[in-house]
Formats: C-alpha cells, structure tokens, sequence
C-alpha cells in the first residue's frame, strides 16, 4: 500500500488505521492509538522504530503504571524526586512523562553519583543503591551532619 492509500493496517495492533497513521521501518505503519499508548511525542523519530519497538514501549508503560500503583512515596524533594524506602524504587515526576506517566526505576539502577555543596564536591561515590534516602535529604538541603 502506497502512502496515500487510504487503507492501512497498525503493524502493532493489527487495526485498520486509514490516513491518520505513522510511518515506521519496512513500510509498516502505527495507529495514533498505538503511538499514543507507547507514549511518544512528535519528536520521537518513530521511522527508525519496528512494530516490536513500540510493542515493548507500550509494556514498559505499562510495567511503570502497574509499579506506580502500588509506589508508597516515603520520601520526597517536593516536584523533584519521590521515593519509596520499601520497595527500593524512585521517580522524578518532572520531565518526560510527567505526574501521569513517570518512569519508575530500581535504587540499583543507579549508577554513582556526585554531591556538590556551593559548586565543591562533598562526595562521589558509586554504587548508590544502599545511600540513595540519604541523598534526597541532601537534595533536600538537609545538612550532611543530620543524615
């Protein structure tokens, strides 16, 4: 089917998705819905994606909703960081995804991390999984001697 074909089907949901659709490798395209689910935005360069890319964005999504549903925020860096000690999970519900979709991840996940006070590093360290509650109270403003 051409581009101007006004019948098309979604390589990712199987719906027939007329003119309103998006163009992805192998001359496959994606319905708006999909597109939607899987959270992209018109910047997302979707033409270099397959129909199995944005299968696993639209799980991934929904692996994040399921994990905020059951997030206990036990600490907080109000609009910055939000944390739950419990499970070792964190996000921050600025930026891509925002307060509706953030994107959870794992105290493991993280890497190292350097924490400045007035521009001069404090500590640096890697391995953060473990320090990680500490460090929103520094984020905080929370001295480093009551932590």
């Amino acid at each position: 089917m051409g581009f101007l074909s006004p019948k098309a089907v979604c390589a990712v949901c199987g719906k027939e998705c007329g003119l309103n659709r998006f163009r992805l490798q192998n001359k496959e395209w994606c319905c708006p819905d999909c597109f939607k689910a899987a959270g992209f935005k018109m910047s997302t360069q979707i033409g270099a994606m397959t129909a199995a890319d944005v299968r696993a964005a639209i799980e991934s999504r929904g692996s994040d909703r399921d994990l905020l549903a059951q997030f206990h925020t036990t600490q907080q860096v109000p609009g910055f960081l939000c944390l739950d000690d419990d499970q070792k999970l964190w996000y921050t519900p600025v930026g891509s995804g925002g307060k509706k979709h953030p994107r959870i991840f794992h105290y493991g996940d993280i890497v190292d991390y350097e924490l400045l006070e007035d521009g001069n590093t404090v500590t640096k360290k890697a391995a953060l999984a473990e320090r990680l509650p500490a460090a929103c109270c520094l984020a905080a403003s929370v001295p480093w001697s009551e932590v």
